[in-house]
């Protein structure tokens, strides 16, 4: 599989810079910040927040909130394409609070930008509580050229904040990994 889900687990990779622009969201006095897009078929609202209870560090998060309605109640924010390349070893986190249901995953788009494919685990439960989400992702097949890092919330009623989003080159583990 090209990608996995961790929750909440430490970092254990050596990281590097990250590849996205302003995933702390600090750079903007817009609603949808600067680098991201707001996938705005699908309804629903993603805009800037500012304030003590809203943010994991700095002065500002995202709050993603689905449209009320009970079907296809789901809102996307999404980075700019991030080229990738074969036989190294990607890490994104994201930090996330709230209520309702929430996603880290990628697009995937070819070499010439065609988008491909969504990759990912899954949808998690968030709390009241920030907790950061991990997802790896390495050895991309010769038709993925470009990722986009996709911070989603799911389901009516759902209000999930996002904050201090990263994608990073990192290290490949020195052994095995997966079961064994």
């Amino acid at each position: 599989t090209a990608c996995w889900l961790c929750v909440g687990m430490p970092l254990a990779f050596a990281e590097t810079d990250g590849l996205i622009v302003n995933g702390d969201f600090e750079a903007t006095t817009q609603a949808i910040p600067p680098g991201w897009t707001h996938h705005t078929g699908l309804g629903g609202t993603a805009q800037v927040v500012a304030g003590a209870g809203h943010v994991h560090e700095g002065k500002q998060a995202v709050l993603l909130k689905p449209k009320a309605e009970p079907t296809n109640s789901s809102t996307v924010l999404f980075s700019g394409r991030v080229k990738i390349e074969p036989g190294r070893r990607y890490q994104a986190t994201a930090w996330a609070k709230g209520k309702g249901r929430f996603e880290l995953s990628f697009y995937q788009y070819s070499p010439k930008r065609a988008w491909k494919s969504g990759a990912g685990l899954g949808v998690v439960r968030v709390t009241d509580e920030w907790q950061l989400f991990t997802l790896h992702y390495g050895n991309p097949p010769p038709e993925i050229g470009f990722v986009a890092l996709v911070l989603q919330a799911s389901g009516a009623g759902s209000e999930v904040l996002v904050d201090d989003v990263s994608f990073a080159v990192v290290d490949s583990p020195a052994g095995p990994e997966g079961p064994g």
